[in-house]
């Protein structure tokens, strides 16, 4: 956690913030959450964009969405932004690992089998409003589970977008994932 002093914008009086998470983390966060706004409309994109989805896949039946949302204009830009961004991805994700791993702070968010316990307890305060179970550590277990959880699922992303991207070169990745 890291407090400093900053000046209101309302007094002019100094207060402080606090920043309960390291500056690495919320840096790989911002990154990654453009970095995903530029995939998800890239994406939508060549999904649009690709001859191959014609007949197969009607558009008309499939949730409509604005082209604004789509990124790159056709085929080939959105490509271009796909593939760009998702390098972004994946070295903010390799940074924030790396930064876990060196710092040591993944002992306090990685899920653990000891954690199981104390999943519902949390879930029955937060979605049930039931009493809050005391705090034993920095992050409570349903955290855990979700920061974990979301490391996992960023990696399922990229394995996907692999096996999808280049299914001959990672014919092992796309038979693993069904195709």
């Amino acid at each position: 956690m890291q407090v400093i002093e900053v000046e209101s914008a309302k007094t002019g009086d100094s207060v402080q913030a606090v920043y309960e998470h390291p500056w690495a983390v919320r840096f790989s966060h911002w990154l990654n959450t453009v970095a995903l706004f530029v995939l998800v409309g890239s994406g939508l994109q060549i999904f649009r964009a690709f001859p191959s989805f014609g007949a197969k896949i009607p558009q008309r039946d499939l949730l409509h969405w604005p082209k604004a949302f789509a990124i790159g204009g056709w085929l080939g830009g959105a490509l271009q932004w796909h593939l760009t961004f998702m390098w972004i991805y994946i070295v903010t994700g390799m940074f924030y690992l790396g930064y876990q791993i060196f710092s040591g702070n993944y002992r306090q968010v990685l899920f653990v089998p000891s954690d199981v316990r104390g999943v519902w307890p949390m879930a029955r305060h937060y979605f049930f409003f039931g009493p809050k179970p005391p705090a034993i550590q920095t992050y409570n277990p349903l955290q855990k589970l979700a920061y974990t959880s979301a490391i996992g699922l960023g990696v399922l992303t990229v394995a996907t977008g692999l096996a999808v991207w280049k299914p001959i070169q990672f014919s092992w990745l796309a038979g693993m994932m069904g195709g």
